[in-house]
């Protein structure tokens, strides 16, 4: 989300195309206001926003980089260069802190904090290196909540779980271990929260988003569904989004599908229609409220 627009990290399949983003008003009839071509973009991996910069970071795998990459002009250029700093990316996801001023990124054991704000050509130095608790092994996503916690998705004991830290790192307050078949995750890829800090989780094998409470409790009231076309299961989902404004929840797959919530329920509302050779990832169909 960048503004109330849904914005939509794009790969190209097509050779005679480009990757790009594509920016969708965030309700009704979810017109496209933009279609921004980042050609010199490798292998585009991940997208996060920024408000107060209004511009997007997207992580490239291939040229090993963090792109910055301007929503008005559509200018871009890097902004984070690895292998000048020598970093070493454990996962090529990314988010923003709730303020738009902070770039979040994981490394192995640290998480790095860089300004949003900073001039092309400027050294490449982070605000912060939050090192991460000793028992936090392979993080995967990270978000910071609006009081400053962090919100971290890794292995535990060979567990996939949620983990609450303080800002500096030194304490997990909280934490989400699955106690049952049910709750276990299996391939969980992405974090994102709604205005009450509950977290959604992409598990990707398992073909469902979990919601937790903001005290990292279970909610059961989100599971797979028949995919009404095909009749099977749709696989996915890879990255979610949350739009608070219109308390939708936005997911990825080889299409975007759009999700309206309540507090009780989460009902599929509409599916983003992108371009040709576009792809996202693998289409999802999810959620409904478990009986």
């Amino acid at each position: 989300m960048l503004r109330e627009e849904i914005c939509i990290l794009c790969r190209c399949t097509d050779s005679t195309s480009q990757h790009a983003i594509r920016v969708y008003q965030n309700r009704k009839p979810f017109r496209l206001n933009a279609k921004i071509d980042i050609g010199e973009v490798k292998v585009p991996e991940d997208i996060a926003s920024s408000d107060v910069e209004n511009c997007f970071f997207v992580a490239d795998s291939e040229a090993k980089c963090v792109w910055k990459i301007a929503r008005q002009t559509g200018d871009y250029h890097i902004f984070l260069d690895w292998e000048c700093t020598r970093f070493f990316l454990w996962s090529y996801t990314l988010s923003v802190s709730c303020d738009g001023h902070e770039l979040l990124i994981l490394q192995h054991r640290s998480l790095y904090i860089y300004s949003t704000f900073r001039e092309e050509g400027a050294a490449q130095k982070p605000l912060l290196i939050v090192q991460l608790p000793s028992d936090i092994k392979d993080p995967r996503h990270a978000v910071q909540t609006p009081s400053g916690y962090f919100i971290i998705l890794h292995s535990l004991e060979q567990r996939c779980v949620v983990s609450k830290v303080t800002g500096d790192g030194r304490f997990v307050v909280r934490r989400f271990i699955p106690q049952n078949e049910t709750q276990r995750l299996t391939d969980p890829r992405y974090l994102t929260l709604d205005s009450n800090d509950r977290v959604f989780v992409s598990d990707v094998t398992r073909e469902r988003v979990i919601l937790l409470n903001s005290d990292l409790t279970w909610i059961p009231i989100l599971r797979p569904v028949e995919d009404e076309v095909n009749g099977r299961l749709t696989s996915g989902p890879n990255r979610l989004c949350y739009d608070k404004a219109e308390r939708q929840l936005i997911v990825d797959g080889d299409g975007v599908d759009i999700y309206t919530l309540t507090e009780n329920e989460c009902t599929f509302h509409e599916q983003l229609r992108l371009g040709p050779g576009d792809q996202v990832s693998e289409m999802y169909k999810f959620l409904k409220q478990r009986k």
